[in-house]
């Protein structure tokens, strides 16, 4: 916990204690809501229908400030108007004459600005350091009794212009204009009451020809009681509607939900754009600087650590911790003019521009990616969708990310095989696209596996016909006839029976005999062979007379 927030608390508490002997709780943590520091600025003049007068006055200046009519800051470019519509709303109100333009605040102008806490309903205290730039002075009112005026940028606290040392500080230049500061506004809401050490002081950390004030505004404001509920202004503690330039006469001006801190004076010295902006509350600083915080209730917390703590020119979230290395929430939370550069923007949009999420994230956070549309498939195309660019998985800076549309041919990839093919049917192979589109395709039926030739009708060969059978190759595997071949088989060869001789001639004496040799098939009879074969002839025989 910051060291200066110590010496605030424990400065604040022993003037409470004192001056009520009421006990103190510990320190509460801020609620859902999101604080935002916010600077507004209007009129500090004796006549509220010419402000280019300067109030000096001891009562001049109560229709100005928080009674007057604004004045538009503009940040970029440190300009400070005062818009012809809200003069006139205001002057319409006093009866003073109506103007024909708007007012350009220049060297010499005096204007009053109010730190001012938005989005909060209760406030038990809460500090904001600011610095701003040295083309600006701050004022006070000096009065000797009988005479009040305005002085700027003396730096003695305890001593009034040294040219009229008999002037005695009303509102010096190191307190706020009181009667528009959280002590005087809030007195005794909520039966509390408020202690409010705001000043101008020196700043410790002043560099020469920054561009920077060597002063600074520290708005500083502690409740004794558990705190102040700014949501809904009474009547009473009314003031005018700076934000939209209205005036109820009955209910007189309100800030619901919003806190003033404290109110100053300041007047401009010098051209060049007027800045203001928080004070880095860097580690270096931290004995003397808080940066800002705010705590909501007395009793919401246990401990200092619940503070809540922004430093708009300290980036590093994770060095923000207390003792117990808890980071602290209001980090991420609190804004100043509507920013924190803690804080990045993370936008998520459809196609045609229509917000899906817009988000805040701390620095360094993880960040939540809404789904995509789910892809849209169609019999020949395929939709599909995707960030305009790749989505950091962290917060690091703004960022939008809209969806993109790509309509594409399908592409089928990835084959797989549903049914195998076999020698009787088809099988089926299906095809995947990215989409998840899918097709299929016929796998032909595989070839049959060819057996061993068998033999069918078999006509058995003889030795006078020849016989015959089919040959048949049929598919192993399921049965199917894949060729038949008309087979012969050679007839038999004769079988030869025993010879016999036929024709046969006797041999006689004289002469030869012969005769045919046949052999013949001992099964059908057919004539296997003939051989003319001879005999000899017998010769005489002699007998004896």
């Amino acid at each position: 916990m910051q060291k200066s927030f110590k010496k605030v608390i424990a400065c604040l508490l022993a003037v409470l204690m004192v001056a009520f002997s009421m006990p103190f709780s510990a320190l509460a943590a801020v609620g859902d809501y999101k604080p935002d520091i916010q600077l507004q600025f209007s009129t500090f003049c004796d006549d509220p229908s010419d402000p280019s007068t300067t109030g000096k006055s001891s009562t001049g200046y109560q229709s100005s400030g928080l009674a007057a009519y604004p004045i538009m800051y503009d940040a970029e470019n440190g300009t400070l108007k005062a818009k012809k519509e809200d003069i006139n709303i205001y002057n319409d109100f006093y009866g003073a004459d109506l103007v024909d333009s708007d007012w350009q605040l220049g060297v010499g102008n005096i204007f009053a600005v109010t730190v001012r806490l938005d989005n909060i309903t209760e406030a038990w205290g809460a500090q904001v350091d600011l610095k701003f730039s040295d083309n600006i002075a701050p004022a006070g009112l000096w009065s000797t009794g009988k005479k009040t005026t305005l002085k700027y940028g003396y730096s003695s606290e305890d001593t009034a212009p040294t040219t009229e040392s008999n002037y005695t500080a009303i509102a010096g230049f190191r307190n706020p204009i009181a009667d528009w500061s959280a002590s005087e506004l809030y007195e005794g809401m909520n039966d509390t009451i408020l202690a409010d050490p705001s000043t101008i002081k020196e700043d410790p950390y002043a560099v020469d020809g920054d561009g920077w004030s060597d002063l600074m505004i520290s708005a500083v404001y502690l409740s004794q009681g558990e705190s102040v509920d700014v949501s809904s202004v009474d009547a009473e503690n009314g003031f005018f509607d700076i934000t939209n330039g209205t005036y109820d006469e009955d209910n007189g001006y309100t800030y619901n939900g919003k806190a003033i801190m404290a109110t100053f004076a300041f007047q401009i010295t010098d051209e060049g754009p007027i800045q203001f902006a928080l004070h880095d509350p860097t580690s270096a600083h931290s004995d003397v600087l808080d940066g800002a915080y705010l705590i909501a209730k007395k009793s919401d917390g246990t401990t200092a650590a619940d503070k809540t703590t922004y430093a708009v020119n300290k980036y590093n979230l994770a060095t923000m911790k207390n003792d117990g290395d808890v980071e602290h929430a209001g980090s991420a939370k609190m804004t100043f003019m509507g920013k924190n550069e803690n804080i990045v923007t993370v936008t998520f949009k459809n196609e045609d521009g229509t917000e899906i999420s817009s988000t805040n994230y701390a620095k360094g956070a993880e960040i939540a990616i809404p789904e995509l549309p789910a892809t849209v498939v169609g019999e020949t195309t395929h939709t599909t969708y995707a960030w305009n660019s790749e989505v950091s998985a962290t917060a690091t800076d703004n960022a939008t990310y809209q969806v993109v549309s790509t309509t594409s041919n399908h592409d089928f990839k990835n084959p797989e095989t549903t049914k195998i093919a076999t020698c009787t049917e088809e099988g089926e192979m299906k095809y995947t696209c990215e989409c998840g589109k899918t097709k299929t395709e016929p796998i032909a039926k595989s070839a049959h596996v060819e057996g061993d030739p068998t033999q069918e009708n078999v006509v058995d060969a003889t030795c006078t016909a020849d016989g015959s059978y089919d040959e048949v190759v049929k598919c192993t595997v399921c049965g199917t006839e894949l060729s038949r071949e008309k087979k012969t088989i050679d007839k038999l060869a004769h079988t030869p029976g025993a010879a016999t001789q036929e024709n046969v001639v006797d041999a006689t004496c004289t002469a030869e005999g012969s005769y045919d040799e046949v052999v013949k098939c001992s099964v059908c009879g057919t004539e296997i062979s003939r051989e003319k074969k001879t005999t000899n002839a017998l010769g005489h025989k002699y007998v004896a007379v």
